[in-house]
Order: C-alpha cells, then structure tokens, then sequence
C-alpha cells in the first residue's frame, strides 16, 4: 500500500499541532484544516484518504456531521473522533456511524499513535482482502472463459478434424480466453522439419505475411515456456526468436501440439506492445491444454485417413497381382518368342531391329510387372549381419552405365569402421537401386551424386547406421514432397510411382527409416537409417509382412 493519507481536522491550532507531530515521523502523509467545510471539500478534491482525524466541537460543521458525510462518500475511509467533552452518548452515536475510535482530550502521544497506527492497518487490511476478492474472482472468471474455450474447440474440433477448418473464430476465442493480443497457430510440415503458420488471430498484416515467408525450425519453437524477448538477450541463440523480433513481436508464449509425444505443430500466444507481458503458469497450462487438444482431434483424423487409404490400396494392391500375374504369362510368351527369333535370325535380318525393341519393352513390361508384385506381395526380409556399404557399391556397379550416360559423377565419403546392420542384402539393394536412379533420372545434364555412410550415436531409439545418398537435381517441388512415397504416385513421364513405395516399405521392414529432403532447383537428399541389432520393432515389422497393404509413414524429413 501507498504512504497513508491522513487529515486532521481541529478548530484548536493547539490540538491540531500536537497531533500532526504526534504522527510526523510514523511515515503518513499528513494534511491539516482548521474548518470542518474546508475539511470537506479537501476530502472531496484530493481523495482518497485513508483516515481522518476530527474534532467533534467545530463551528460551522460539527464532527459528527463531518463524519456522516465522509461515510456517506467513501466508505472505505477510516475515522477517529476526538473531543475535550467526552460523553457517553456522543461516543456511541460517532461508533455507531462507523467511527474506529473515539479519543478524548487531553490526547495522549501514544495512545494517540497506537489508535491511528491501527486505523491505517484495518485500512490496509482491506484493502489487501478486496484485492485478494478480485484476483479471485477474475482467476475464476477467466477459468470459466478457459473451460468454456477448450469445450468449444473441443466440440469445433470433434466436428472437424482438419488443421485448415480451424476457424478464425476459434483462434479468437483462444486469444480472448488468454487475454494475449495475438494467437497463431503452426503446423509441421514433415517434409521440410519446419513449422507452417496455419491460423491466426489479433496480428496486422504485415507481420502474418512476414512469419509466413520466415522458416521456423521445429525444435527451436515448442520450448514450452515463457519467453521474454526484449529482456533476455541469451534468447538470441533460437532461431525462432529472431523470427518473431523480427516481425514486430514483443514477447510470445509457444506451447508444443503434440499427440503421445508426437509433435504436431506449435500454438503460440504473443504480444506486440512495448509493454513485455509475462505470461504465467496458468496460462501456459491452459495454452498446453489446447494443444493437447488440437494435436489428438489432428491425429484421430489422420489416422483415419490412413485406415481408409490402406483399404483402398489393400483393394488396389490386390487387383494389381491379378493383373501383374495375368501380364506375366502374356509378356513370358511374347518375350519368349522374340528370343527364339533373335537367335535363329541373321544379324542383317531386316526386320531383326525391330524385334530388339520389342524385346527391350518386354523386359521393361516385366520389370513394372515385378515392381507391381513386389508392391502387392511384399515377402518379409531375410536379416543377417550385412555391409551396407558393399550393397550401396553393388547398386552403384550396377548402375555405371547410366551414370555415365548422363555424365554424373560419383563422390563417396563412407565412415571408416562403419558397423554392420541387420539387414536383407537383397532388399537393400534394390532399395538403393530405386534412389541411385532416381537421382541419376533428375540429372539428364549431369551433375554430383553424392554418397554418404555415418555411424548414428548408441542413444535410443537408434544403434545403427545412417545413409544420405545426395544429388544436385531438378529437387522436388514442395507440393509434391509430401507424396513421394506414396504408391502409384510420380511426375516421370512412363514412371510406375512404385520404385520409392516399395523401396520405404522395405526400409520399415527392416525397423529403419527412409526419409528425404529436397529444395526445388537445388537437388535431393535420401537418408536411409538401419539398426544394427535385432530389435522388438524389427521382429514386429517381420510379423506384420503379409499380403495386406498398408500406406507408409513418411515421418520427418531428415
């Protein structure tokens, strides 16, 4: 509380003296008026007053009339009477209007003190409990519009689902609950690791097309509690930080969207004033509970989604051995007639050329067949302890023609002392196969392709190694990243869309990891990660190997 305000009100410049140096030192701030009248407008002009200390025996306006119209305009102020004509009436009748004491004269130095000192306490009692009442009541308040939020997102999201259907009023009603002046909403992008600004609330223009253009790094964004940015220099090391400084904000508050501990995106309350708001527990809590939120509602859907796709490429795979099955006998016959006309045909044949392109196309007819049955029919890998890198230079001997057809140079830099995986060499092969030549196809005019061993730290979830297979391409548009490895998907001219889809399965097969990165105009990375010991997931990926189909989980980009 403030330095009391104290007025002393007594006709008698003697008395009024002695209480105002009774009082000097006790740290109040003191006034004094020989008038009752004057007393009062003073009251009224310079409020609010602690306490006042009046005469009862005045001219003009007596104390008690005095008392009765301080009460009357602030309740809150605290009054003692003082008198050299004490009675017992005159004393009921001034307590009874809300007086704290009443004191007689001659005035007593300490008793004097003892009586103000405790009037100015019971003042700031009060005032401490009324403000103790307020913060409860708008904890409360604001606990009410908090649970009625995250009902109505719930509810919006249980109705949803997607990320872009979360509406503008939905953010709105997030910042209104927090009291922040702006909300916003990312999303990851699992291809490129990076948060994508989905929604938001309470920003100007300038500053949404600003973090939308900015790249905000996952890991860097979902610290989970308050930051100050304009007081904490040390701050400068995140990434994040400078991205939103940069963009006129203030300081922000990011909460991780997660789903059992799967990041999801990043919610984030923010400020854009000079003035730096420190966020609190509570509202951390109650942002992390929207979270919480968002990110299962996003993960249920998703979920589904894939539980639909996998019955349609259940379906889909099922009708292509069929058809793969059906092919094969046709392409066997025909391919099988074309050999016995090249080899009792004279090298001069006229008609000897086009019978070499019909056997090229054959063959090329059987491989799209055999990628179809490795897609529809996957067979479970048969692991051993395997050099990775002699399967990656086998898919490189392999593949020396095309290299040099489209003048791509190799570059190998492998970790000396690389452990073995466990792995079906067979398998991993082809796997390799399918990225070295995609590379080589995103190439024509040559280029660098760039291979890469590493030994991954013994920490969980990986003991293994770690393969980057890296080109200086065409790179994959950002639309497309997200879909390269679903099955049937390509933008090659003749392509299948079947070489990658077989080549992640494969890789989940093995309990590893494919993932990729790419940037249009600047080429492609493939990282292929293998453990290098026999693990629960790898025997529950061996059991789960089976004639169904199952759409692949891209995970992050590497």
């Amino acid at each position: 509380m403030e330095s009391p305000k104290v007025l002393i009100v007594d006709d008698n410049p003697a008395d009024l003296e002695f209480v105002a140096g009774a009082l000097a030192d006790m740290g109040y701030r003191l006034a004094t008026e020989t008038d009752a009248i004057r007393a009062l407008k003073r009251f009224e002009d310079e409020g609010p007053w602690h306490l006042v200390i009046s005469d009862l025996k005045m001219p003009g306006m007596d104390g008690l009339t005095l008392l009765k119209k301080i009460k009357a305009r602030d309740p809150l102020t605290e009054t003692i009477i003082i008198t050299a004509h004490a009675d017992t009436s005159s004393a009921v009748e001034a307590l009874g209007l809300g007086a704290f004491s009443y004191l007689a004269k001659p005035l007593h130095h300490q008793e004097l003190r003892h009586s103000v000192g405790q009037a100015v306490e019971r003042v700031r009692l009060g005032a401490e409990q009324r403000r103790l009442i307020r913060e409860l009541e708008e904890r409360d308040a604001r606990r009410r519009r908090e649970i009625a939020t995250i009902a109505s997102i719930g509810d919006a999201l249980s109705r949803t689902g997607r990320a872009m259907e979360l509406s503008d009023d939905l953010v709105r009603k997030i910042a209104t609950a927090l009291g922040a002046e702006g909300v916003v909403l990312f999303l990851l992008d699992e291809a490129r690791n990076e948060l994508v600004l989905t929604s938001h609330e309470g920003l100007p223009q300038a500053i949404v097309d600003e973090l939308a253009l900015r790249r905000l790094p996952a890991a860097e964004c979902t610290m989970g509690c308050p930051l100050l940015i304009e007081e904490n220099a040390s701050l400068d090391q995140w990434p994040c930080t400078g991205v939103f400084r940069a963009a006129g904000v203030n300081s922000f508050l990011a909460v991780p969207v997660t789903s059992q501990q799967e990041l999801i995106g990043c919610l984030v309350a923010l400020t854009l004033t000079r003035r730096v708001r420190v966020f609190t527990l509570e509202e951390r809590e109650f942002l992390e509970a929207i979270g919480y939120l968002i990110g299962n509602a996003l993960a249920a859907r998703r979920k589904e989604q894939q539980a639909r796709d996998a019955e349609k490429l259940a379906a889909v795979g099922e009708l292509a051995a069929g058809v793969a099955h059906e092919l094969g006998n046709v392409l066997a016959i025909v391919g099988g007639s074309v050999q016995f006309l090249l080899a009792n045909m004279d090298v001069a044949a006229p008609f000897r050329e086009h019978l070499e392109v019909i056997h090229r196309n054959v063959a090329g007819g059987d491989r799209i067949i055999k990628g179809l049955l490795s897609f529809a029919r996957p067979s479970p890998p048969s692991l051993e302890a395997t050099n990775i890198e002699s399967v990656l230079e086998r898919a490189c001997a392999l593949l020396q023609g095309e290299m040099a057809n489209a003048r791509v140079i190799l570059s190998r830099h492998y970790a000396p002392n690389l452990p073995q995986v466990v792995a079906d060499g067979q398998q991993m092969q082809q796997v390799f196969l399918n990225i070295l030549l995609n590379a080589i196809q995103a190439m024509p005019r040559g280029g660098l392709l760039t291979l890469r061993t590493f030994t991954e730290p013994p920490d969980p979830p990986w003991a293994g190694v770690r393969v980057e297979i890296a080109d200086t391409g065409a790179g994959i548009p950002a639309e497309y990243l997200h879909r390269v490895f679903d099955p049937f998907f390509t933008t090659k001219q003749g392509g299948t869309g079947l070489g990658l889809s077989v080549s992640h399965r494969i890789v989940a097969g093995h309990g590893g990891e494919l993932r990729v990165k790419s940037q249009e105009g600047r080429g492609t990375r493939f990282t292929v990660r293998l453990p290098t010991r026999l693990r629960a997931s790898l025997r529950r990926a061996d059991a789960g190997m089976s004639d169904s189909v199952a759409p692949p989980d891209h995970g992050r980009a590497a």
